[in-house]
């Protein structure tokens, strides 16, 4: 086999070793990850969730690690969606994951490190508790809750990027002494003022 064959065969293995696979299960959507032992999930099927939604640590034997982008973006149309629960096998929630979901309470699980951007911008939320699993915080990821009062950071979070509370309700902010960079207006514009920062020594 010459050496031109074998490198396109190599360059067809490696593109399918990097396919995800999309499943419906009836239930849940999600995408096969590369590993074939993780799933992405994507949202539910025919968008047709409980108002409160629990995502498990499994399906179909698989691992949720991910939680793909926009997977529940669109539930908002639906008016459904008040409660997540967010199991601790998931690492990382996507970018707009839950965007404008008309959500009210969100538990994050213990096992997430990133959050992506925009992802719980423009929901009802009250309070968030950040796990200390937690290492950034993206962009606009909880902007425009204008009823979040209440913030509690864990003390893995190295990465508040920009606007990420922007246009909320904060009063007291303690920041933890893990934090290695805070972005631009990342607590601007609170509705009635902010208060108090405080940072750990």
């Amino acid at each position: 086999m010459n050496v031109k064959l074998q490198l396109v065969l190599f360059s067809i293995l490696t593109s399918l070793n990097s396919l995800s696979f999309a499943v419906d299960n009836g239930t849940w959507t999600y995408d096969i990850n590369s590993d074939e032992v993780s799933v992405t999930l994507t949202g539910c099927s025919n968008d047709d969730c409980p108002k409160d939604v629990t995502i498990p640590s499994s399906i179909d034997g698989l691992s949720v690690t991910k939680i793909g982008d926009q997977a529940f973006y669109r539930i908002r149309t639906l008016g459904k969606l008040e409660t997540v629960v967010i199991a601790d096998s998931v690492v990382s929630i996507g970018s707009a994951a839950f965007a404008q979901s008309a959500l009210k309470i969100v538990v994050i699980g213990n096992g997430v490190e990133v959050i992506g951007d925009n992802a719980f911008v423009g929901n009802d939320l009250n309070y968030i508790t950040i796990p200390d699993s937690v290492q950034i915080i993206g962009a606009s990821a909880f902007q425009q809750n204008i009823s979040l009062t209440t913030l509690t950071l864990g003390s893995g979070v190295k990465t508040i990027q920009e606007q990420a509370f922007h246009g909320c309700d904060l009063k007291n902010i303690n920041i933890p002494n893990s934090v290695e960079s805070i972005g631009d207006y990342a607590f601007h514009t609170q509705r009635h003022g902010l208060e108090s920062v405080t940072m750990d020594h």
